[in-house]
């Protein structure tokens, strides 16, 4: 159950980088959460790989 909360929680966060070049979300385990900051969209390509 837990991967599947996580599988979302990975999805929402790409969902919200995708949304805007400005802001990246950044993933943070146990329990998973996205967080919103500002940045580069390419960084946040490398933090959700």
């Amino acid at each position: 159950m837990a991967t599947v909360i996580w599988d979302i929680a990975v999805t929402m966060c790409r969902l919200h980088s995708s949304l805007s070049s400005m802001l990246y979300a950044e993933i943070v385990s146990t329990p998973p959460r996205c967080i919103k900051r500002m940045g580069a969209h390419s960084t946040s390509k490398l933090l959700l790989r």
